[in-house]
């Protein structure tokens, strides 16, 4: 689905501002202002000599800017480059920097279409990149002649052959120089749909029908077929989407399609002959390789430099980035806070969390918390369980041990395969579907299932420090983490532990978001002591009925609470409170009892407690524990 995104950011091209805005990440043109802003004197702002010019649209940019357009005497907080700026930065600046910033400011004044980019001879290797990976990804990898060329971010005459070959193959209008937004679209509905027609195609070479008891990958690759083909009403579409369940709504569609194409069909099993016919709308589209695409790459392709006493450089020829080496606790492994931030995803592609059914209240708390743990694009792998990823650092899991984050990995490959080929299939990962389930599982290299320490060891290298951190620059990848994030109420929030709380959950007493993000956040860190603090808290504070609490009851067990918590065994707790304190102070989160919503869809009950979202059963979320989280 690389080619929507890409799709997505040239139908919004109207100016300047906007494409330097929605292209903020790793882009030609955030790098050459960089090196503008430098030439010009704002180094110190940029913090140029650590960064250098990364085409990071991050805080240290964002300084810079506001710091040019202040002397300047514009109007701006940093976060957009308005054209009247970009103009004056090409005008004193006089180097050859500028003059290729001045060739894009034309470009981009002179056309709204994905044209100013993906066209022969073309700068732009990034979007150039992408276009190739999608015409490889629909079956054109031997017009563009891969096996030698890859996607090199060149647009050379394989990839004028390449385009020109789709272009006839689906009538559209062009000689393959230029891609227009109409050949865009047709590339990008393609690409969104050939995962689900290469699963297909495998259930009709095995002599496959599909039925109840399929695999959920297979029928969820049928609901989007039929969804792409105009059955979404008969779907359900709204309400169900994919959700791998052969019931009476997939059922319906199957019947409405198989009725309109006059083939059999006893409402039990999806024929070959029907799947096949669901193919062939598609097929003729395609280039000749779709069904036999081999999308991978060898580790050793990604090149590492030592370019300090303990910094690497890593690269894959597209994306760069640094990571510092540490060691603690006699583990030696690549670290990286990461960039990207909850807050950030919020702003730009809220969009994207619309089917999770995620709360405004739920995402104000995750904030809360990821300051304490991590950014999305956030590596550790001198970890003891290690390798650690994400806002809530999820692991592979100490020594034989399962781990968090093949959980999180299952989640984007069941609903996102595509991207989870493009970022983690390519390099052989997958994860053991048999033995992950919602909170813990195992990962497999090359079809081997990583289980033993040895084999864990080899995570702990820079190459897959950038695997990783590469995939937490994808605003998909981020929505699947905000969304796994809370999902991990599920694990401690409405359990009903018989050892603590007399049998309650602490849904039952805690209700506002603070005291929600405090518990949280010890849930993180160390999820075996919630229950223990909030036991030792209400003890302390004698408040046993929360019937009975306001506001007040639940500030004083809040106060209580966080003393007894400074003396765990959490990594500086004091801090982390300080911290998610800071979140109330600023007004972003409420210590209002039954202030915290967990999602948009769930009211809350007439005891005035949290009620769990309609799919939650205990037994399908299992208590975290900390030696393997």
């Amino acid at each position: 689905m690389i080619a929507k995104n890409l799709l997505k950011q040239f139908s919004k091209i109207s100016s300047v501002e906007n494409y330097l805005y929605e292209n903020s990440a790793n882009s030609t043109e955030i790098k050459l202002i960089q090196l503008c802003l430098n030439d010009l004197g704002f180094g110190t702002e940029l913090n140029f000599e650590r960064f250098g010019a990364d085409g990071q649209y991050g805080k240290s940019s964002i300084q810079a800017i506001k710091a040019f357009a202040k002397k300047h005497d514009f109007e701006s907080d940093g976060e957009k480059i308005t054209e009247m700026m970009l103009e004056k930065m090409i005008a004193l600046a006089e180097t050859p920097t500028s003059k290729a910033l001045n060739d894009f400011l034309t470009q981009i004044k002179t056309t709204d279409s994905a044209a100013a980019a993906l066209t022969n001879g073309s700068k732009y290797e990034n979007e150039i990149t992408t276009l190739q990976k999608t015409l490889y990804n629909i079956g054109y990898g031997t017009h563009l002649n891969w096996d030698k060329y890859g996607a090199d971010g060149d647009y050379g005459n394989s990839t004028v052959a390449g385009v020109l070959a789709f272009i006839q193959k689906n009538n559209l209008d062009g000689n393959g120089g230029t891609v227009t937004l109409d050949i865009l679209k047709k590339a990008a509905t393609l690409d969104e749909v050939v995962p689900h027609l290469r699963t297909l195609n495998k259930t009709v070479g095995a002599n496959e029908t599909i039925k109840k008891a399929s695999d959920k990958a297979v029928v969820k690759a049928l609901q989007n077929m039929l969804y792409h083909l105009g059955y979404d009403a008969e779907l359900n579409w709204d309400k169900y989407q994919d959700d791998g369940d052969f019931g009476s709504s997939s059922i319906a569609a199957v019947q409405a399609f198989a009725g309109k194409e006059t083939l059999t069909f006893d409402g039990n099993e999806v024929t070959i002959e029907i799947s096949q016919k669901i193919i062939s709308f598609y097929e003729n589209d395609l280039g000749d390789d779709w069904k036999n695409i081999q999308n991978q790459a060898s580790i050793e392709s990604i090149k590492m430099t030592k370019i300090g006493k303990r910094t690497y450089e890593v690269t894959d020829g597209i994306l760069t980035q640094n990571f510092g080496q540490t060691k603690l606790q006699g583990f030696t492994g690549m670290a990286t806070y990461g960039a990207r931030t909850v807050k950030t995803f919020i702003e730009n592609h809220q969009d994207l969390l619309e089917n999770q059914e995620i709360s405004d209240s739920s995402l104000r708390v995750i904030q809360a918390v990821e300051v304490n743990e991590g950014k999305l694009d956030a590596i550790n792998s001198y970890d003891s369980a290690y390798f650690s990823f994400g806002i809530f650092q999820w692991t592979i899991g100490q020594k034989n041990a399962a781990g968090e984050l093949p959980a999180l990995l299952k989640k984007i490959k069941e609903n996102a395969p595509a991207i989870f080929q493009e970022y983690f299939g390519i390099y052989g990962l997958d994860v053991s579907d048999n033995l992950t389930n919602t909170t813990y599982g195992y990962l497999l290299l090359n079809n081997q299932l990583i289980k033993e320490p040895s084999q864990k060891e080899q995570f702990r290298t820079p190459q897959w420090a950038f695997i990783f951190w590469k995939a937490g620059q994808n605003p998909i990848i981020q929505s699947f983490e905000i969304g796994h994030a809370i999902a991990r109420f599920k694990n401690f929030y409405w359990r009903k532990n018989s050892k603590y709380l007399n049998g309650h959950s602490i849904s039952e007493y805690i209700t506002s978001e603070y005291g929600v993000a405090l518990l949280l956040d010890q849930n993180v860190n160390r999820p075996n002591d919630v229950y223990v603090y909030t036991e030792k808290a209400l003890n302390t504070t004698g408040l046993k009925n929360p019937e009975t609490w306001t506001t007040a009851q639940e500030r004083q067990f809040i106060n209580t609470y966080i003393k007894l918590r400074n003396d765990s065994k959490m990594w500086d707790p004091k801090k982390r409170a300080d911290n998610t304190t800071a979140f109330v102070k600023n007004g972003i989160i409420s210590d209002e009892r039954n202030s915290f919503q967990y999602n948009e869809m769930v009211a809350r009950g007439s005891e005035n407690i949290v009620q769990p979202p309609a799919d939650f059963n205990q037994e399908s979320y299992p208590e975290i524990m900390e030696n393997q989280s």
